[in-house]
């Protein structure tokens, strides 16, 4: 169906909104999923997944970098909800690798994709992914983002080094204190006891 749209002038302007469209719809949806509608909107998500699907593959064929990179790091809390973290991952792999300058869209598609290495148990590609963040967080000088990526580095690398973890979650909660952002902060300090935990049981 993409193919067939795309091969016709009308087609693209059409599939373009269909992709602004169901971005839109993914990242209103992405903002509830910590709320008590999380159910209500993993439903919505099932609903509509073969559309954000058609989207992102869409946003990728065409080089849409940004509209790529804002769909996949959308969905990505969707594939984490429902363990589909290979398919998950093969989306963000293909929006990431579309060249792109530096930009919160990219930055947030690294951390979800290093969100979802964490969840599927490979902690050198979350390390790897989350280190690719950091760097367009600190490029862009984005103070928060550069805490959430801290937190996520941190958490994958507990089990590998605690006491850098911990100095990680510190760093970060540092930073969601001055802003302030309690909400993230107390992940950071979650963050921060398993490390205390992992050292204490060394």
């Amino acid at each position: 169906a993409i193919e067939r749209l795309t091969a016709s002038g009308e087609g693209v302007p059409l599939m373009r909104a269909h992709a602004e469209y169901f971005c839109n719809l993914a990242e209103s949806a992405e903002r509830l999923l910590d709320t008590p509608d999380r159910d209500r909107v993993l439903g919505q998500y099932d609903l509509e997944y073969g559309n954000l699907r058609a989207a992102i593959e869409w946003a990728v064929a065409a080089g849409h970098a940004e509209l790529g990179c804002r769909l996949a790091a959308a969905t990505a809390p969707y594939w984490q909800a429902r363990s589909n973290f290979s398919e998950g991952r093969a989306r963000l792999n293909s929006a990431l690798a579309l060249p792109a300058e530096p930009s919160v869209a990219r930055a947030r598609c690294f951390t979800a994709a290093a969100g979802l290495a964490t969840w599927n148990g490979d902690q050198a590609a979350a390390q790897r992914y989350a280190g690719d963040s950091l760097a367009v967080y600190r490029i862009l000088g984005d103070r928060r983002g550069e805490a959430v990526t801290l937190t996520t580095i941190g958490w994958a690398t507990i089990q590998e080094d605690a006491p850098a973890a911990r100095a990680l979650l510190a760093e970060a909660a540092s930073v969601f204190r001055e802003l302030p952002d309690y909400e993230s902060l107390g992940e950071a300090l979650r963050g921060m006891a398993a490390a205390e935990l992992t050292i204490g049981e060394v």
